[in-house]
């Protein structure tokens, strides 16, 4: 089993619902959607990536980002391309005022859609409820990938997945958020799995587990995922793009 108990974290708790905003995926797309894929992987078959400097720092809401676009260019453009860990670093203490105090998702999400990261906008994000395992698909399926909240339980610090086995309530080490707060995506799923991104690997995670433990989920939209025609046709993504004139504000 994989030692990660030293791992930095960094995902700060998200805003109150009074002061999100956040836009749903439900009042972008509505509730009659077809369905996502039953397996979709756009890794590529890769394993392996920088850590971005979150194995020391809590830059892992930034490391979420530089993993989306990864994944955005290789697929719409096959093109290989990685930020640095510098270029990580610094947007991360960028956005912290030079300390290693962690970021808010929705803020990080509202910064590059705003001001781009690494040369990339993000044109849209919607939001999901971690427990709509159809939704979640969706995003990965339609556009590529899913931006994911955790509160990680001390159970996981030395497991290989994360899955709800030898779940025991009682245990202090099974109650969310008793290893911290992380901020993780994902490009792949099958039946059993949602496959994430964090510490340079993919890391499965089962879909009870994700249930248990993640408290946020974002589909996030890249102009060159769409323009390349890798989301539906039939989506209309100019409703999204219109209502997140509230969410740049």
């Amino acid at each position: 089993m994989t030692d990660r108990s030293t791992k930095a974290l960094g995902c700060l708790p998200p805003h109150p619902a009074d002061k999100s905003k956040r836009v749903s995926f439900l009042s972008a797309f509505g509730p009659d959607l077809p369905l996502p894929e039953p397996v979709r992987d756009w890794t590529d078959g890769e394993t392996a990536r920088p850590e971005f400097g979150n194995d020391k720092n809590g830059d892992c809401t930034i490391a979420a980002i530089a993993n989306i676009i990864i994944g955005t260019m290789k697929e719409a453009f096959g093109k290989e391309w990685y930020p640095t860990t510098g270029d990580a670093l610094s947007l991360y203490y960028k956005l912290t005022g030079g300390k290693d105090t962690g970021l808010v998702i929705e803020d990080v999400l509202k910064h590059v859609m705003n001001n781009g990261a690494f040369g990339h906008h993000f044109i849209g994000t919607a939001a999901i409820d971690p427990g709509n395992v159809n939704d979640v698909k969706r995003a990965i399926d339609w556009f590529g990938c899913v931006d994911l909240g955790v509160d990680l339980p001390a159970a996981w610090t030395h497991a290989d997945s994360w899955t709800m086995d030898g779940y025991f309530p009682l245990n202090k080490k099974w109650s969310p958020g008793s290893w911290g707060g992380h901020c993780v995506c994902s490009e792949k799923y099958d039946a059993d799995f949602i496959y994430v991104w964090t510490w340079g690997e993919i890391i499965p995670v089962s879909w009870d587990a994700l249930r248990s433990y993640f408290y946020s989920a974002d589909a996030v939209l890249t102009a060159s995922w769409i323009k390349r025609g890798k989301s539906p046709a039939n989506l209309d993504l100019s409703i999204l793009e219109d209502r997140m004139a509230a969410f740049k504000a």
